[in-house]
């Protein structure tokens, strides 16, 4: 064969790929506008809690936000979570879950994020107060690594990913 009775199936092909290339980034484009929606929504509805919360102060009505429970869409299971976003019902979790709660948090999910994450939940099962030093003493991870896991918040962030509860020990 010669190169010119090759270069129409070139030609061919390389048209084939330029459409399958414009698809792909149409679609790409509509998953980016799709996640903005979501978040925009979200935007509104965590607006619209805390200004009722406002008014049924401004009211003097007692409200423990603490008891509110409401239903988020995470990995496309329903689960229950407080007004911070913090999983209400730990055997609800899955690692599915936790990696679409680390993206939340601009965290890419590891597989030693993920050890973290089954400790934590281990020691809250047992009912142990989580420290930032009780993780570094675990044998997982030193303090230093846990902060270069989980930057700014590595308890906060790690136990909201591990599907359990606020530690008290954050703020």
């Amino acid at each position: 064969m010669n190169e010119n009775s090759i270069q129409p199936q070139i030609d061919e092909i390389n048209q084939k790929l330029d459409l399958v290339l414009h698809y792909v980034n149409q679609q790409r484009l509509k998953s980016e506008a799709i996640e903005d929606l979501i978040t925009d929504v979200s935007i509104v509805g965590r607006d619209i809690f805390h200004d009722t919360v406002n008014e049924l102060d401004n009211q003097n009505i007692e409200l423990d936000i603490d008891e509110i429970m409401t239903t988020k869409n995470i990995a496309g299971i329903s689960v229950d979570v407080n007004e911070e976003g913090y999983m209400t019902n730990p055997s609800q979790w899955t690692e599915a879950i936790a990696k679409e709660l680390a993206k939340e948090e601009d965290i890419e999910l590891t597989d030693e994020h993920l050890k973290v994450a089954k400790y934590l939940r281990e020691e809250h099962e047992k009912g142990t107060v989580l420290t930032i030093r009780k993780v570094g003493k675990s044998g997982l991870v030193d303090i230093k690594g846990l902060y270069k896991l989980f930057p700014g918040g590595p308890l906060k962030k790690s136990s909201k990913i591990a599907g359990i509860p606020k530690p008290t020990s954050c703020v």
